[in-house]
């Protein structure tokens, strides 16, 4: 094996790494966010954590912020888009580092 192809096996395992933290992390940010949401609607116990699980098994499959906030917004029309973006970028910051932390 020459050293390119170590080189590019390297790069590859990165990548590959890099992106398995950021699933994490925004699985994580987007667990954060649905607790986040239940609560602001008001719900407790066990209602809230079938919330949050549903609402994180929606965000894996859509992976996309747009279509999130904008469910979050058609959800919580008394909360603004701006306030949803804000906690979404605050949480998303404190999943990696979470994870950056090893917890």
């Amino acid at each position: 094996m020459d050293n390119f192809t170590q080189r590019e096996e390297g790069f590859e395992r990165a990548f590959a790494h890099d992106e398995e933290l950021r699933f994490r992390a925004r699985t994580r940010r987007n667990r954060k966010l649905g607790a986040w949401a239940g609560e602001a609607r008001g719900l407790i116990g066990t209602a809230l954590a079938d919330y949050e699980a549903a609402f994180v098994a929606r965000t894996i499959e859509a992976g996309d912020d747009k279509a999130l906030v904008a469910e979050l917004v058609a959800a919580l029309p008394e909360i603004s888009e701006h306030r949803i973006r804000r906690r979404l970028d605050e949480f998303g910051q404190e999943a990696f580092a979470e994870i950056q932390a090893g917890r």
